[in-house]
């Protein structure tokens, strides 16, 4: 790595270190106990307008207003108040067909809460928990879920395009059918995946945990995946049409028939990987990239040994 990737992995770390700092002190006050509220939770509008302005007031002085317990709620369509609901406990709230776009929600906990074709977009999800949500069709496009715990959440046919899911986990997620077309991953969590077919254009997926994950038939055209760690990935008929792999592992991965024309693969790791029937390379590609004798290779092309 040069000198100016040096600096930028400084930064992401020292990025990433703040924002721990901050999570923890905002955290350290998230709810903990059981919901007090009864099940499909159904307050008048006037009675949750009043809520959520206590909770906007406690937000600005704690000595004042009271935090919002919102747990089971089921949300009326219809509602449009536009709060500040940092911090907010929705689990297992009912906020189906939800419009809540351009709403600030922060650290919100919405475990296990159902957000089924709800209107995001625009929203402020960072450090949201989302682990077990349902986000089936929702409209995601240009939220912020920086560092949001997404793990075992349904996003099928979600539209995430151009959202930001920097340092997100989304361990277990269901993807199917959701769109990622120039989506932020930078360091997300999505090893064993199945991403398979996504659309995943221009999308930035640098440093992200994609071992062992399914990207075949994948559309990877001019993705960002420096330093990705993709060991053991099935990317076979992936489209990584100049595609950034630069420094990227991908050791033991699967890119049969993969599409890697103009891909730079400058540092890459193949060692162990199968890029047989691979469409596109050039020996001056390779020539950058790294393997060992367990690789394979498309006749006529060779790889120089990665250093130990």
């Amino acid at each position: 790595m040069g000198g100016k990737g040096h600096v930028v992995l400084i930064k992401a770390v020292g990025f990433l270190a703040l924002v721990l700092v901050v999570a923890s002190a905002v955290g350290a006050e998230a709810p903990r106990h059981e919901c007090p509220n009864p099940a499909d939770f159904k307050p008048k509008q006037q009675e949750l307008d009043a809520i959520l302005d206590a909770h906007e007031e406690w937000l600005q002085d704690r000595s004042r207003g009271k935090r919002a317990i919102l747990c089971q709620l089921h949300l009326a369509r219809d509602y449009r108040k536009r709060a500040v609901l940092a911090g907010v406990d929705l689990r297992e709230a009912d906020l189906r067909y939800a419009d809540l776009r351009k709403v600030k929600l922060p650290n919100v906990n919405l475990r296990r809460a159902s957000l089924l074709r709800a209107k995001l977009k625009h929203t402020y999800l960072f450090r949201a928990n989302l682990q077990q949500t349902i986000l089936t069709g929702a409209d995601l496009r240009k939220s912020d879920l920086f560092a949001a715990e997404l793990q075992n959440s349904d996003l099928r046919g979600a539209n995430m395009k151009r959202a930001v899911l920097g340092f997100a986990k989304l361990e277990g997620a269901v993807l199917a059918g959701a769109n990622l077309k120039r989506a932020n991953l930078f360091a997300a969590r999505l090893a064993k995946l199945d991403l398979s077919g996504l659309d995943l254009r221009k999308a930035k997926l640098s440093f992200a945990w994609l071992q062992q994950a399914k990207l075949s038939h994948a559309k990877l055209r001019k993705a960002k995946l420096r330093h990705a760690r993709l060991e053991g990935a099935d990317l076979r008929h992936a489209n990584l049409r100049r595609a950034d792999l630069e420094g990227a592992n991908v050791q033991k991965a699967d890119l049969r028939d993969a599409d890697l024309h103009k891909a730079d693969l400058l540092g890459t790791n193949f060692q162990g990987a199968d890029l047989r029937d691979a469409v596109g390379l050039t020996q001056k590609q390779l020539d950058e990239a790294c393997g060992d004798v367990s690789t394979r290779l498309p006749a006529d092309l060779s790889l120089k040994p990665c250093a130990p």
